[in-house]
């Protein structure tokens, strides 16, 4: 999904319909936040007119103040397990870096604008895998970072091609091997 942050607003902003935190959306928020060097916490996400991300599908992005926190502490780069813990309950107020409570309406996109292509060179075992499971699971990719239900992606091996439609997603952080596993669920396109 072509998935960008467009503006923020409060939670209680009922003028928008909240949608649900996809892996796709997730990066976006995070990306947006390193860009800008944004600094609160989910207490402020929950209470403050800057606090809730609006995406270019002219939704909001309601979390938990742990949720949100996580996603902070995401985009600054702390991954330990309870790295969240420190950016859910408040931020000192030297050290706050917000957003402005501002929605660009002109940037909102309709589904089809949203959607994705991503093309794929995969070995011939995944190939044909995908083809038989309609699934692939793989080391997460960051050209997929974005990928999310609806996009297509094409697989190729050799000189053999398929598209498919991206059914699902799902991403796994193994601790121990300190890597995230990516799987896609597909149908034939």
């Amino acid at each position: 999904m072509k998935y960008k942050v467009i503006g923020w607003t409060h939670q209680e902003n009922y003028d928008l319909e909240n949608a649900p935190l996809t892996f796709a959306s997730r990066h976006a928020i995070v990306d947006e936040i390193k860009k800008h060097g944004y600094l609160f916490s989910g207490y402020e996400h929950q209470e403050y007119h800057y606090g809730c991300p609006v995406l270019n599908d002219g939704k909001k992005r309601m979390l938990s103040q742990r949720g949100f926190a996580g996603i902070m502490a995401e985009a600054h780069g702390e991954l330990e397990p309870y790295s969240y813990a420190k950016y859910m309950f408040g931020i000192n107020k030297e050290a706050l870096v917000t957003p402005k409570a501002f929605i660009d309406e002109t940037k909102i996109l309709t589904e089809s604008e949203l959607l994705e292509r991503f093309s794929l060179s995969v070995s011939q075992e995944i190939f044909y895998l995908a083809s038989e499971n309609k699934e692939i699971t793989l080391d997460d990719l960051e050209e997929l970072r974005y990928v999310d239900k609806g996009d297509v992606i094409t697989l190729s091996f050799g000189g053999s091609a398929v598209d498919f439609t991206v059914f699902d997603v799902d991403r796994r952080r193994i601790q121990k091997e300190n890597k995230t596993i990516l799987t896609i669920k597909l149908k034939n396109e």
